[in-house]
């Protein structure tokens, strides 16, 4: 009917919780996480004749880095 109030009225839009019927009690925290993958230094050549691999530049770097922070 015109002039009817209800009828006439004009509705806000419900909105419901998207996430109301999620269950989250199971979800895995950081499941698709990737790595970083390792970080690759290139050294010139007269050093690589000291420094053959990776563990005698670490050594290396590991007692700069000690002396640096810690002086004697």
């Amino acid at each position: 009917m015109k002039g009817d109030r209800i009828r006439d009225a004009v509705r806000e839009p419900e909105v419901e919780d998207i996430t109301a019927h999620l269950d989250w009690s199971k979800a895995v925290r950081g499941r698709h996480y990737i790595p970083r993958q390792k970080i690759t230094v290139n050294i010139d050549e007269d050093m690589a004749l000291y420094f053959n691999d990776d563990e005698s530049v670490n050594a290396a770097l590991r007692i700069i880095v000690d002396k640096a922070l810690f002086p004697l």
